[in-house]
């Protein structure tokens, strides 16, 4: 994917190869036939969850492959809130991470 079209989809131009990253991942999964589990438990990751259920979403993405290109993607993205690569990112750790980048 292009930046240019990457910006057309809402992605930042400096987050479009973690996004690639991330869908090479994703497809690598789907091949083997596997689905992560944040598409099977949606509501865990939002956050819009209540703290334990991100704490347990969190965890369970420790088990995914895509954990390492998701948690990439949602930081070049800057992504705000949520359980993303197995960090629940809210506005208070979110400042944390960019910070100690």
């Amino acid at each position: 994917m292009s930046r240019r079209a990457g910006s057309a989809f809402g992605i930042r131009p400096e987050a479009v190869n973690a996004f690639q990253a991330l869908a090479d991942a994703l497809d690598t999964m789907a091949d083997d036939g596997r689905q992560p589990v944040c598409k099977q438990r949606p509501d865990q990751w939002s956050s819009d969850a209540d703290a334990p259920a991100r704490q347990d979403a969190a965890a369970a993405c420790g088990f995914c492959p895509a954990q390492p290109a998701c948690l990439a993607y949602a930081l070049a993205q800057r992504e705000p809130a949520g359980v993303w690569g197995g960090r629940d990112l809210t506005p208070t750790t979110r400042k944390r991470k960019e910070n100690a980048a």
